[in-house]
């Protein structure tokens, strides 16, 4: 026997289910497959992987920024620090500061000479919070660039406003 053909396989060898294609004498269709009858269990499954994917979904719209930009400013991104400072007048307390990074947009016709004392936070109560850029140890690493800013130019600063980590409110510049 020469050894590249070898033995072969019966034809039944490579067929999984065997499937009569018809009757030889009765001339009828061969009964269906077991997993024609699975129609009901495949549905099912996919029925329930397309619930599973519906449920992913965020019902809920994002939530409105706390702390926001008004008129020419525009809040890039804030965050709350708290200090181990204590307040006047308070023993042992510690200082939380709304760190906001804004960009100033000059909207005059004239040149435009920021300063960090004319941006405030007007919160929900209608208080006015000045900005601050010095006076803590949250501010270390902060410098702002006061030069003039042409009509139309952005530029960006990062400020500081005190307050607790409840507030809420839109930071403004006061040309006054």
């Amino acid at each position: 026997m020469n050894a590249r053909i070898g033995r072969r396989a019966p034809l039944g060898a490579f067929v999984i289910h065997r499937i009569r294609i018809l009757g030889a004498a009765t001339g009828r269709l061969p009964p269906a497959p077991k997993i024609a009858s699975m129609w009901k269990s495949v549905f099912a499954a996919v029925l329930l992987a397309a619930t599973l994917c519906a449920c992913q979904e965020n019902k809920n719209p994002p939530a409105a920024p706390l702390v926001s930009g008004g008129g020419n400013v525009k809040v890039l991104s804030y965050r709350f620090e708290t200090t181990n400072e204590a307040a006047i007048g308070l023993s042992g307390g510690s200082i939380t500061y709304i760190m906001a990074r804004i960009e100033l947009t000059n909207d005059t016709n004239q040149l435009l000479y920021p300063q960090i004392n004319r941006i405030y936070l007007l919160d929900s109560q209608a208080r006015h919070i000045t900005a601050n850029d010095t006076g803590s140890s949250v501010f270390i690493g902060v410098s702002n660039n006061l030069t003039g800013i042409r009509p139309g130019e952005k530029r960006e600063f990062t400020v500081g406003f005190r307050g607790d980590a409840s507030i809420t409110g839109v930071v403004l510049y006061d040309y006054t």
